[in-house]
């Protein structure tokens, strides 16, 4: 896999000096974008504190973090979220105790964006309000979610996306690197695909763009010419703040089975992920294994125990229930949904009845998941109950017609 990456940081046209950071190691493929705020030059030295010592410590451990990679399992994702969370701790704790001794820099703190690529996985970590976008079968997703008020606001439903646009606090920050002795992180595990533009930024840039003119960017030939048509663009939009992007390609052919594109679509096939957006599926996908069985395997046994829930890629399964064929599933359905809520036996055996590959989710992690992103869980249980509503519909209505004949 070749992965090439270009960035560029900018004064603007209103600011008389850039408060901006950015850092590109290619060979260990880590990217960060940081935004420093505080009076003087004190946003300036929070974000290039943030930048050293945050990839300094990743650097360190980054043969840790591509053996944890390659595991590919949930656990080993968390750990690397853990080393992750440790270096973003360790640079917000030492620009806080420079904060605190120091009266100019008082209050300095900067925002963070940073990828980290290992194999076919990267890693997407952020605080306050620097973005990541991918740019994936020509269209735009941002990865990150902004540390903001008015995203606040918005996620609660006390303000439209409307009025977003036009409320006077809607630079105001929730979280930043340096302005409490610790933060959290969020970070966002996403499987590669061969053509994948990723874009970090900071408000400069993300501050006038749609989808759009992000998407138009990437239509240049060269990495060069994108990062610096995204700066001329911001540039021309007026140039209020500093502007800084980085954007990252990755240009070779990789090795999944089945590319997480494919994935993600057949997914949201599922009447359980129908509320969920692109962004969501990713979080979704990254709690989920490729499992292979042969033909005349058992996947589940009727009566025994099971955590699993089963998605079809390809092939397909018989259901059976007491010895009853109850239902042949082929590409796009799924099965053993309730392990997701409970633990209790399995009502069917699942057989394949050709050579089949599956997603699987187990229970652990997906209520792991919904515990990280509560907005997440909220749109699965919604989804979950409105499904097992309809089953109760037609439980009725077959068991009105068994006994009035």
């Amino acid at each position: 896999m070749f992965v090439s990456a270009y960035g560029l940081s900018n004064v603007g046209k209103k600011r008389t000096h850039n408060e901006d950071s950015y850092f590109i190691d290619n060979e260990n493929k880590i990217y960060l974008v940081c935004d420093g705020m505080g009076g003087a030059n004190a946003g300036e030295v929070a974000s290039k504190m943030a930048v050293e010592i945050i990839a300094g410590r990743i650097r360190e451990n980054i043969e840790e973090i591509r053996d944890l990679s390659s595991q590919n399992t949930f656990d080993s994702k968390q750990k690397i979220k853990t080393i992750i969370n440790d270096a973003v701790s360790e640079a917000s704790l030492r620009i806080f105790e420079i904060a605190s001794r120091e009266e100019s820099k008082k209050g300095m703190g900067t925002t963070l964006v940073m990828l980290i690529i290992c194999g076919e996985n990267a890693f997407v970590s952020s605080v306050g309000d620097s973005r990541a976008y991918l740019i994936r079968d020509n269209q735009v997703y941002q990865i990150t979610e902004d540390h903001t008020l008015v995203q606040e606001q918005l996620k609660r439903g006390l303000i439209t996306p409307e009025e977003a646009k036009n409320v006077t606090y809607g630079n105001v920050i929730t979280r930043a690197v340096g302005v409490m002795e610790s933060v959290m992180v969020d970070t966002t595990h996403i499987e590669l695909v061969a053509g994948d533009i990723f874009i970090l930024c900071t408000d400069g840039l993300h501050g006038y763009t749609e989808e759009s003119d992000i998407l138009s960017f990437t239509r240049f030939n060269t990495l060069e010419e994108m990062t610096l048509s995204a700066i001329e663009f911001a540039n021309q939009k007026g140039g209020k703040d500093n502007i800084t992007s980085v954007f990252v390609k990755v240009s070779t052919e990789l090795k999944t089975e089945v590319p997480a594109s494919d994935k993600i679509k057949l997914m949201r096939t599922v009447r359980l992920f129908k509320y969920c957006t692109y962004q969501e599926m990713i979080k979704i996908l990254s709690v989920s294994t490729l499992v292979s069985f042969d033909k005349g395997e058992i996947i589940l046994m009727e009566n025994e125990p099971g955590e699993e829930f089963y998605i079809i890629l390809s092939g397909e399964v018989q259901v059976t229930s007491n010895g009853k064929l109850i239902a042949t599933l082929g590409m796009g359905k799924h099965f053993g949904e309730m392990a997701l809520i409970d633990l209790s036996p399995r009502s069917a055996s699942v057989v394949t009845v050709k050579p089949s590959k599956l997603i699987k989710i187990k229970r652990e992690d997906f209520m792991a998941l919904i515990r990280e992103d509560a907005h997440l869980g909220i749109k699965l249980l919604w989804s979950f109950l409105q499904d097992l509503s309809d089953r109760l519909r037609i439980t009725n209505i077959e068991l009105i017609k068994h006994l009035t004949n």
